[in-house]
């Protein structure tokens, strides 16, 4: 009774590990997928501190990767369109999740004007 009880446990421990096995491909794909896309994507917490940017995005706003942590979502954009973003943009994402359209990122080594189509969304998690 006890072996065939260690076979059943056995074959579930197999089931899971092998489900935790493709979690991690799946992740990894998304990683990869991140990392060697040429978009900007970038992510920020509820206060709009700026935690992570991908190498196309650090290089469309000359950062790296020891200045973001230092950084706020507004700070992206030119000085004519950050009441955009603190007025409409965050608003409309906290309330509907989404919001798409074009604005203007700044360089921040060179202050070149960089006009960019924007989707901007909310993530949930468990908290």
């Amino acid at each position: 009774m006890t072996q065939l009880e260690m076979r059943r446990l056995l074959g579930a421990q197999n089931e899971i590990l092998k489900a935790t096995e493709a979690v991690k491909r799946e992740k990894a794909i998304l990683a990869r997928v991140v990392e060697q896309s040429s978009d900007f994507i970038g992510m920020a917490d509820p206060e709009g501190r700026v935690f992570f940017l991908n190498d196309a995005a650090r290089e469309m706003v000359g950062l790296d990767e020891t200045e973001i942590a230092t950084t706020n979502v507004v700070d992206y954009f030119h000085e004519d369109d950050r009441a955009t973003i603190l007025d409409d943009v965050m608003p409309r994402v906290a309330r509907d999740g989404f919001w798409e359209g074009e604005l203007r990122f700044r360089n921040f080594a060179t202050r070149e004007v960089v006009p960019v189509l924007y989707n901007i969304f909310s993530m949930k998690d468990d908290n």
